[in-house]
């Protein structure tokens, strides 16, 4: 989903190393030694045993069951095993933890053996919720526990969704919403909300997955669930939900839709649908096909293909070599690359010039059936980038995590640079003049009028989308973590 996984990945990597190492002094020994491991051979699986203290100093309170609900503060975890354990796996399930919920350890986080039987992790805050495979701890013996999920989670009150009215100044609390949220989606009307969840399901080893999706309609304050086992979901038209990827849990290949205006168990459609971007008539979906490239490419490029389905006959196109190149962007994300315009006529593409610095603007005009290069070596970077065209059809936005949002003029004229560091969660309002946008995930959450070039500041919260004059805002709790949402 993101560009920052590798970036993830290495502030784990960099944070598990030097904010979870002890360094011992000449007679102390931290981990497990290896005289201790010449004990006679354990042919029995380890057991593990969890206990947890408010803050360094607590009393500590030993787990029982899979779920330890807390109030927000500092935490220490503890954990307890019956015979010699690998050092690293300690750092595996913990890492493993923060990284499966897309968010960095939290920089104060320490962890350290105390015994080879006994180890300790200070959090600096309940986070919102961690799943913790304790199965993946290790003996020395290379034996594994028993699989079991241990989840930390914090008990902050339930999201809400705000509305806040840029021109009154006034905010207005609207409802609650399910608790672990990921995502969210407003209609093109703006009716109604698609969130996708974190749920336990039994039927999955009675592991968390992100999978619930429930529909909010503000206005008469109704939360519905939908029977979609939620992968990639977004809205196909105001009434009609889709969820694409669906073979990934488990079904055959496939998508679904559902009709909000009806109600009832979404339809099952044949045929793959890749993650795309839909028409503004909800008729047409259109992404970038890779896969058909990988076999090769003269001179060693490979190029991604353009693909444009009709949802209602099943009828597809293929622009052939529509990216020349993939590959010099490999790693970014090919999902939102594609863009429609406001009439649904073009489909804008960054085609990468440059590893990191810049890309061609290229549009495919449905009406000719051509490729055009609209403005050559934009000095936006093909790594994660997606676009947005404006409503008044005159500019393009191009937003990533993690780096700098911009506004592209079709018109040539320099660019405009949005405030600060971003996130991909960047919204339009009806005018193509404003930009509902946020500094990181959860936080900062901001309008930018790109005519007066000003800002306003709205505080932390996940942004969702315009209605008029006002935009609606998700607010979550006090607590400082808070899942990373994979965008519109």
């Amino acid at each position: 989903m993101f560009r920052t996984h590798t970036m993830v990945g290495l502030l784990l990597s960099i944070l598990l190393t030097v904010g979870c190492s002890n360094t011992p002094g000449p007679s102390e020994t931290v981990g497990p030694s290896p005289e201790k491991a010449s004990s006679p051979e354990v042919t029995t699986p380890p057991t593990v045993t969890v206990g947890f203290r408010r803050g360094d100093s607590g009393a500590l309170t030993y787990v029982e069951g899979t779920e330890l609900l807390i109030s927000p503060g500092p935490l220490t975890l503890e954990f307890f095993f019956d015979q010699p354990m690998a050092p690293d796996s300690l750092w595996q399930v913990m890492g493993a933890g923060y990284q499966a919920i897309r968010i960095p350890v939290p920089g104060k986080t320490h962890c350290e053996w105390l015994t080879d039987r006994h180890a300790r992790c200070g959090l600096p805050q309940v986070p919102r919720r961690l799943d913790l495979a304790l199965g993946d701890f290790r003996a020395i013996t290379g034996l594994l526990p028993a699989p079991r999920s241990l989840v930390v989670r914090n008990n902050d009150p339930e999201p809400y969704l705000e509305r806040v009215n840029l021109t009154a100044g006034t905010r207005v609390r609207v409802m609650t919403l399910p608790a672990e949220i990921i995502e969210a989606h407003l209609s093109p009307d703006g009716k109604r909300i698609a969130t996708l969840s974190w749920e336990r399901r039994v039927d999955r080893s009675d592991n968390w997955w992100p999978s619930a999706v429930t529909v909010a309609d503000p206005s008469a304050r109704t939360l519905t669930r939908v029977e979609m086992d939620g992968h990639q979901v977004r809205w196909q038209d105001s009434n009609t939900l889709i969820n694409i990827g669906t073979g990934l849990w488990g079904r055959e290949e496939g998508w679904q839709s559902w009709d909000a205006a009806v109600g009832g168990k979404p339809a099952d459609h044949n045929g793959l649908l890749f993650p795309c971007s839909v028409s503004p008539d909800g008729r047409v979906a259109a992404w970038l096909d890779r896969r058909k490239a990988m076999a090769g490419g003269d001179e060693g490029r490979l190029p991604a293909h353009l693909v444009v389905l009709n949802l209602e006959t099943g009828e597809h196109q293929v622009v052939e070599d529509f990216i020349s190149d993939w590959w010099i962007a490999k790693g970014g994300d090919f999902t939102q690359w594609v863009a429609w315009s406001p009439g649904g006529q073009a489909i804008a593409a960054l085609d990468p010039v440059e590893r990191y610095g810049r890309s061609d603007l290229v549009i495919y005009d449905r009406k000719t059936g051509t490729r055009r290069v609209v403005l050559a070596a934009v000095n936006v970077g093909p790594w994660g980038y997606r676009l947005a065209w404006s409503p008044d059809g005159t500019k393009l936005l191009a937003t990533s995590d993690g780096h700098l949002a911009k506004v592209i003029p079709l018109d040539g004229t320099p660019q405009i640079q949005l405030p600060e560091w971003g996130t991909n969660l960047a919204f339009w309002d009806g005018t193509g003049q404003r930009i509902l946008s946020a500094t990181a995930q959860w936080a900062g959450v901001y309008v930018f009028d790109v005519t007066t070039r000003t800002r306003t500041d709205l505080g932390d919260g996940l942004p969702v989308g315009w209605d008029g004059d006002a935009v609606y805002i998700i607010r979550w709790g006090t607590s400082d973590q808070r899942y990373w949402s994979s965008g519109p």
